[in-house]
């Protein structure tokens, strides 16, 4: 299936005054060890009973608001009934305002490009603390609380599931690299990553990559791949799933899934996500990514 939308090219300057934008959106603040962090949510209107939660990590650079609204996964949790909330990270250096280039709000994957004095910032504790009052404000089912990420905050997602795979039903990832893991999880987390074969910052066959906040090296997808399967229990090759002009799918045993965005770089690929920076490469939104990760996380729970 394939959603065709016209995409203009947006420069550095449009995007980041985008970006800028205030989302129209309900925030709330909340203290975490120590630090005070900002985050959005929508959920569809009535009551539900016991609603799914999707936690929505923006990309280095952005903001919760920003990201829940223009990603499409606002709009995605009115239509489907389910809540999502997308809290903003800390900047790189948290003492200090943020800016896109210089100090971005980030999330906290070890060392590397962000790390600043993100050191002593525990996103994860937060991340925990969010869960626990979200799930008691929208009286949702601790059973279906999903995450979702682009970029540093897909890799942040499956950092999240390394360390608590007893939290989440099902995490989604799109343009992050995998967190290294140093063997088989506890619980398998099912796993649906999206990568662009035209991204820029994240290469398919590895190596050095420029991005607006420097340099970084990365390993080939198929072996960041191979990695996260094992983890998750499963030894053998993957086996595609369909393919055509837009999109191929692949599928590492039953709890491991990759589609790959064909022509697409690095930004998020919703028609109304601003472009964060030239350096990301093309944009392809023909591919309903979101539409994807929800069929992908609405029959998974924590109970079998």
């Amino acid at each position: 299936m394939a959603v065709n939308f016209r995409w203009r090219w947006l420069g550095l300057g449009l995007g980041l005054l985008a970006l800028a934008r205030a989302a129209n959106l309900p925030s709330e603040t909340m203290e975490s060890e120590g630090r005070r962090w900002t985050y959005y949510s929508v959920s569809p209107s009535g009551q539900l009973l016991s609603p799914a939660i999707v936690l929505v990590f923006h990309g280095a650079g952005g903001s919760g608001g920003g990201f829940l609204d223009r990603s499409g996964w606002a709009d995605k949790a009115r239509s489907e009934g389910f809540v999502a909330v997308a809290p903003s990270g800390l900047c790189k250096n948290p003492d200090q305002s943020p800016d896109f280039l210089t100090n971005p709000r980030v999330w906290n994957i070890g060392p590397g490009l962000f790390q600043g004095e993100r050191h002593s910032v525990n996103d994860q504790r937060f991340v925990l603390d969010l869960t626990v009052r979200v799930i008691d404000a929208f009286h949702a089912d601790p059973q279906r609380v999903y995450l979702v990420g682009h970029s540093n905050g897909a890799t942040f997602c499956y950092r999240l599931a390394t360390s608590f795979p007893d939290r989440w039903a099902a995490v989604a990832g799109v343009a992050g690299p995998l967190y290294p893991t140093l063997g088989k999880l506890r619980r398998p987390v099912p796993t649906y990553c999206f990568f662009g074969t035209d991204d820029p910052l994240l290469p398919m066959g590895g190596g050095r990559a420029e991005t607006p906040w420097g340099s970084r090296d990365s390993r080939p997808l198929s072996e960041m791949l191979q990695g996260w399967g094992q983890a998750l229990g499963y030894q053998g090759a993957f086996e595609t799933i369909s393919e055509d002009e837009f999109q191929r799918s692949e599928r590492y045993g039953p709890n491991l899934q990759v589609t790959y965005l064909k022509g697409h770089g690095h930004n998020y690929p919703s028609a109304t996500q601003p472009l964060m920076d030239p350096r990301f490469g093309p944009v392809k939104a023909e591919v309903p990514v979101n539409d994807l990760i929800w069929d992908f996380f609405k029959n998974r729970s924590l109970t079998p």
